[in-house]
């Protein structure tokens, strides 16, 4: 039996993989993060220098050299393309449900695995960013390794330390990609877990000092040589840029990385604010409601039994979501994605709770169902409307593709699907039915959706660009903002960007530029008399303002007139020396 459900997990990892490669190519989704590791791995191979990243014709000492690495070698076996360069991230991103699966395996059974196997990869923080060429998914990866060998080790109290070596190792290889989280988040939890469950003495079973030696030994070589090779200026940065100046965050001290916890696990978030109360004893698992002192006499008995012996797994998971978050919260530093090791344990809770609530006779019943079931239908059906006004909306310009057409009867089956389970009381059904609907959307939205309705500049002058640009020379955008970036992760070569005149004037020949991409009213007004030649145009969205506003003007001005307004030319030139 438990070769037979690992069997479909792997079967699922291979439909993650398919869901995380659609449309890798596209920009969207997209981080300006991917700009510094796309740009400057092409300069690794280019140069031949895989020691020192360079950006822009500067040193970069932000992040450790691992990622680097993994995305030369993508680059060398599937050539430079930006699928090549976010490879790793999404194929360790699809690789996370197997290891999260093993894990929740052991902590609870096979069920709750299964059902926590489902739902990471439709988390949509997780799909996101398993399609960005960023350390973050990497990371992620590692740390989730680490977590598991330390439990295989722990509940195996595996004298050989065989375990502890390979969660070390995971550990290491995790400092490689992006320093000291890759330490922080694991050794917290675990030590905090083994002290709260009254286990402080395991720690020492632990064997720290091998565990310093392995991270010596995987980190020491990169990090000694830089440090020989640019001296002060390597150490300088480390220890006041990346350590110093990170510790020191002057984010102000709110409730940002509770509420990224909750905004990015739509529809999940619903689940888990009930699975929350059932485990912290706010709410009994039969929907009894206690009042006065039996109420409060609950809810301590029930944190209380937390860490007695049966509740372990509970705390740990509970644990690994509660550190980052406190973590995180006390550096303010405010970046959503660094909450990817939390989602793991919000996948194991829920399994665990899917699977508690599968044995009660009354769940359909149950308010702490009933309400998150619901308002998850909502939320299908808000985005079936959504997909719906966007393409009416958008036929004004082009006709829509037949693919994006589907998406709301797509939707509108897995809602009359979830309605029959939901009075036929499978409830295991309505799980897997909400993750697989869930992925699909995400596939749909990022994959498709994105890609063909938004505009960025040189979307359509790719293989153009890549035919005219020779290895010494440069593309240049001019009052374009962020797309710089855009531009630089899309065609894996360095892009300058600038915003006067006279600047890009004086530097294309200095830059060897050849190509320059800019709107096209500021070519006609700041640079007629130059030689400019067109090749090509593209056009993008100029839409500002809140949502709201760009809505109501829709409403009162006719959607073909509001649409015309909001898109302006872009043009690129060849520049004739």
């Amino acid at each position: 039996m438990k070769n037979a459900v690992l069997s479909v997990i792997l079967l699922w990892t291979v439909v993650c993989c398919g869901a995380y490669f659609y449309g890798l190519s596209e920009i969207p989704p997209y981080h300006t993060d991917e700009n510094y590791y796309v740009e400057s791995v092409v300069n690794m191979i280019e140069t031949g220098d895989y020691l020192t990243p360079v950006f822009h014709d500067k040193k970069r000492f932000a992040k450790p050299i691992l990622t680097y690495w993994l995305m030369a070698a993508s680059y060398k076996l599937f050539g430079l393309d930006l699928a090549s360069g976010r490879f790793w991230s999404a194929f360790l991103g699809a690789c996370c449900p197997l290891l999260t699966f093993l894990m929740v395996r052991r902590l609870f059974d096979d069920r709750s695995a299964f059902i926590s196997a489902l739902i990471l990869p439709g988390i949509i923080i997780h799909f996101m960013v398993a399609r960005w060429a960023t350390t973050d998914m990497i990371l992620n990866f590692f740390i989730l390794a680490t977590f598991y060998f330390f439990i295989r080790g722990y509940q195996e109290e595996d004298r050989s330390s065989k375990n502890y070596l390979l969660a070390y190792t995971a550990m290491s290889l995790g400092f490689l990609t992006k320093g000291p989280p890759a330490l922080l988040i694991p050794v917290l939890v675990v030590s905090i877990f083994l002290v709260l469950s009254g286990q402080w003495k395991s720690l020492i079973r632990l064997k720290p000092f091998s565990g310093i030696a392995i991270l010596l030994a995987i980190n020491l070589p990169w990090f000694g040589t830089m440090w020989l090779i640019h001296g002060d200026e390597f150490k300088d940065h480390i220890l006041n840029v990346e350590i110093r100046d990170r510790l020191a965050g002057e984010a102000p001290l709110d409730f940002y990385f509770i509420w990224s916890l909750f905004r990015y696990s739509f529809p999940w978030c619903f689940f888990l604010v009930s699975a929350m109360l059932v485990f912290f004893g706010v709410m009994s698992w039969s929907g009894e409601n206690t009042s006065g002192n039996k109420y409060l006499a609950q809810i301590k008995n029930r944190f209380v039994k937390l860490f007695a012996l049966e509740c372990r797994s509970i705390l740990f998971c509970l644990l690994g979501i509660l550190v980052p978050l406190v973590l995180f919260v006390c550096l303010r530093t405010q970046h959503s994605r660094y909450l990817l090791p939390v989602f793991p344990f919000v996948a194991a809770i829920l399994g665990a709770f899917f699977v508690r609530l599968e044995k009660s006779s009354n769940w359909r019943g149950w308010i702490l169902f009933k309400t998150p079931f619901f308002l998850s239908v909502l939320f299908y059906g808000l985005i079936a409307l959504g997909a719906v006004t966007v393409m009416v909306f958008y036929t004004k310009i082009e006709p829509v593709p037949f693919r994006l057409g589907i998406v709301p009867f797509v939707v509108a089956f897995g809602i009359s699907l979830l309605t029959f389970l939901f009075f036929y009381k499978k409830i295991f059904g309505i799980v897997v039915t909400l993750a697989v609907l869930q992925l699909t959307m995400l596939v749909f939205i990022f994959g498709d959706a994105l890609p063909f309705y938004s505009r960025y500049p040189m979307k359509k002058f790719k293989e153009t660009t890549i035919s005219l640009l020779k290895d010494d020379s440069r593309l240049a955008v001019y009052g374009l903002g962020n797309h710089r970036a855009k531009l630089g992760i899309l065609m894996g070569k360095t892009v300058y960007g600038y915003n006067e005149p006279e600047l890009l004037l004086d530097r294309l020949d200095a830059k060897n530029i050849s190509l320059v991409a800019m709107k096209e009213d500021d070519w006609e007004k700041e640079f007629s008399d130059e030689p400019f030649i067109l090749v090509q145009k593209d056009i993008q969205w100029k839409w500002k303002g809140e949502a709201f506003e760009v809505i109501s003007e829709i409403f009162n001005r006719g959607v073909k007139n509001k649409l015309e307004e909001s898109t302006e030319t872009i043009v690129l030139l060849k520049y004739v020396k």
